[in-house]
């Protein structure tokens, strides 16, 4: 028997919270919601007494890591790396719980329902940043109710998030992972309506432009990768989509000229050849690449107090290359698991997620970007594996 419309309704605004991760206002206080999300998909583990293989590798790498970073902390005179100890905390809730939430639709629906889901919550959230940055939403009155203080998304422009906590590259980046699993589900037929396809990503491109930079450049990188595999139907409306991208860029858009200008410059210098490329990019290579004096272990400072806006930096400077190679195990765990699913989508957000500590500080943070990917990854993993057992029957 399937699943009514109602449970699936409470599927979807479960992860809803999950992934934007909003703060809103309970009886005067704020609290995170996704800590609630979490907690409800975690029930399922609490009920039984044996994890599965990959859950129990999971679970065992992180405590693994736990119990390496306070070594390397008492080493380092009892100066501890919190956010490094964070990661090992919230990645297991994290994994289990879009693992809970994949299971419980994939028992229900189709694995199409997965990825419209997931696509919903990010084009939900697009359209109230689309509303609220160009004014159609009053600000003041928006953020009466959601519990996020929208000064903080002022510099070095007005950005405002929508229900998410922040603004800046990881909303950009979330935006752009939405999009680039929407393109690979058009690519692949997996959803159908045209209709809902164009809206969809006018809706999230718009939405992508008016949160940060960083976003364009994962679905420029992801449109250049479907390029190397291929694929005629991939090649045809990616080419179609770059002609319309061009074309836009050529308007004039009015009061909002600035946006386009902040937002396409740094290709346009690329593709001239100009050797400043953007006075951020700049800014990073003079003031945030260092290593710490003490190579093996780190510096004896916090991961927080590292004055550097890279996640890698951060990482070596805290916890040295000790930490930086163990940081590393996560996400060979989470290739390996790609791979073995065999899905280009899997495998390309794992790599990103990777590179984008490069830009800013992504894995170490319980932002719903992790959740998001978590789910697109196990859904294709176990989806490969029903597959192969399948096979191995028939």
């Amino acid at each position: 028997m399937r699943a009514s419309r109602i449970d699936f309704a409470c599927i979807s605004i479960i992860t809803f919270l999950c992934i934007i991760a909003p703060y809103i206002i309970v009886f005067g206080f704020p609290l995170p919601v996704y800590v609630l999300s979490f907690s409800v998909l975690l029930l399922p583990y609490f009920l039984k007494v044996s994890l599965k293989k990959y859950e129990l590798i999971a679970v065992s790498l992180s405590l693994f890591f736990l119990s390496v970073t306070f070594t390397i902390g008492l080493v380092k005179g009892g100066v501890f790396s919190f956010r490094v100890v964070e990661l090992a905390v919230y990645f297991p809730i994290i994994f289990l719980s879009a693992n809970t939430l994949v299971l419980l639709i994939l028992k229900n629906y189709s694995a199409a329902s997965i990825y419209i889901i997931l696509i919903n919550s990010i084009l939900f959230n697009s359209v109230f940043v689309i509303f609220l940055n160009l004014g159609v939403l009053d600000v003041v009155g928006f953020y009466n109710f959601v519990h996020i203080d929208p000064k903080v998304f002022t510099y070095p422009i007005q950005r405002y998030p929508g229900f998410a906590y922040d603004s800046f590259s990881y909303l950009s980046a979330l935006n752009a992972f939405g999009l680039c699993l929407l393109l690979d589900c058009s690519f692949k037929r997996i959803i159908k309506s045209r209709l809902y396809i164009s809206v969809s990503i006018i809706i999230i491109a718009a939405s992508i432009v008016l949160s940060g930079r960083v976003g364009i450049v994962i679905v420029l990188l992801y449109l250049f990768s479907r390029l190397l595999t291929f694929n005629l139907s991939a090649m045809k409306n990616i080419l179609i989509m770059g002609i319309a991208f061009f074309s836009l860029t050529l308007l004039d858009w009015g009061s909002y000229e600035w946006y386009k200008d902040w937002s396409f410059s740094f290709l346009r210098r690329i593709f001239s050849g100009s050797s400043q490329i953007d006075s951020s990019v700049s800014g990073i290579v003079s003031h945030h690449i260092f290593l710490p004096e003490r190579l093996l272990i780190g510096d004896s400072i916090k991961f927080s107090d590292v004055k550097s806006d890279l996640g890698i930096v951060r990482m070596i400077n805290s916890s040295g290359f000790v930490g930086a190679i163990l940081y590393s195990l996560y996400f060979l765990f989470l290739f390996v698991i790609a791979v073995i699913s065999r899905s280009f989508i899997a495998i390309f957000f794992v790599v990103m997620l990777f590179l984008l500590n490069f830009k800013d500080v992504y894995f170490v943070s319980p932002y719903g970007f992790n959740f998001f990917l978590m789910v697109v990854l196990l859904s294709k993993f176990l989806l490969s594996q029903r597959k192969e057992n399948k096979d191995a029957y028939s």
